[in-house]
């Protein structure tokens, strides 16, 4: 009886062994099923995400702001997701704006274009004293000399018809009002009474001659009275105080043959009527002291 017992019990312990192994074998399965599940989904929440793309319209506002140039320090830019098909759809159509060499070029002005040079009054004043020291015309009148195109309006005029230009009248802005009034003295020409000379560049007080930085005035006022004692002499053959009377130096030159060069000069360098210097021009130059110094160079120079 009790051997017929153990068969039983051994046979119902081995059943639910088995149960249990089946079991168990199920809940593996079906375990493992749902960790590959949650392993895929969580591989795929967190691939890298594309990056935020700036918005289309937000590039071209930037664009304008920095032609316009607007400061972008302060401004906050706006982002989308570039994944969003519309968006990708927009930036695929709307490429951003680019200058090409072919823009730069059309930008420039025509060569050709009809542009008025800019207007040099110094420049054009050496060119009209270079007029009024050329031959004078037979007429002994010359009208409107710079031409019609010039802003100036300059008439010369030949008095005693001896082929040098006598007098100017220049008019600044063709009002037909003479604005300066220019006389041919002692070889250069003057203004304003005398009180302006043209000293070969531009005009200048005869008494403070132009003269390169850090110059000797003394040099300055030798170059300008030997500009007038190298220029042709007046007809009467006597140049007076030709530096003018408010040049501290008084000159005097003299052309002996009439031949129109200047053949001696007197200086007084400080207008006490005693002859500080005197000249002669010998062999096409000018020299003093006997000959032992020659004006070359401009400046005096020891032989």
């Amino acid at each position: 009886m009790f051997i017929k017992y153990q068969h039983v019990r051994n046979a119902v312990l081995g059943g639910v062994a088995v149960v249990i192994a089946i079991v168990g074998y199920n809940y593996t399965v079906r375990q493992g099923a749902e960790d590959v599940h949650n392993s895929s989904t969580a591989v795929i929440s967190h691939e890298p995400q594309p990056p935020r793309t700036q918005s289309v319209a937000h590039a071209l506002q930037e664009q304008h702001a920095q032609s316009q140039g607007t400061p972008q320090a302060n401004r906050e830019p706006a982002y989308v997701d570039s994944t969003n098909s519309l968006v990708a759809s927009s930036l695929a159509q709307s490429p951003p704006a680019t200058t090409t060499t072919q823009d730069v070029q059309t930008s420039l002005p025509d060569d050709d274009a009809d542009v008025a040079p800019r207007f040099d009054p110094a420049e054009q004043y050496r060119v009209a004293i270079k007029m009024a020291m050329a031959q004078a015309d037979s007429s002994g009148k010359g009208k409107d000399v710079l031409g019609p195109r010039s802003p100036w309006k300059l008439n010369l005029y030949d008095d005693d018809l001896d082929g040098r230009w006598d007098r100017g009248k220049l008019d600044l802005n063709r009002d037909d009002t003479d604005d300066e009034n220019w006389t041919f003295k002692q070889g250069r020409w003057e203004k304003d009474g005398g009180a302006r000379v043209w000293d070969g560049s531009q005009w200048s007080d005869p008494a403070r001659p132009t003269r390169e930085y850090g110059e000797d005035p003394k040099l300055a006022r030798y170059r300008t009275a030997m500009q007038i004692a190298l220029s042709k002499a007046d007809p009467s053959g006597k140049g007076k105080d030709v530096l003018g009377s408010r040049s501290p130096w008084k000159l005097n030159l003299y052309d002996d043959d009439k031949d129109g060069q200047w053949d001696r000069a007197k200086l007084d360098t400080n207008r006490d009527e005693v002859d500080d210097e005197k000249w002669n021009f010998k062999h096409g130059r000018w020299e003093k002291d006997g000959g032992a110094t020659i004006w070359a160079d401009d400046r005096w120079v020891k032989q």
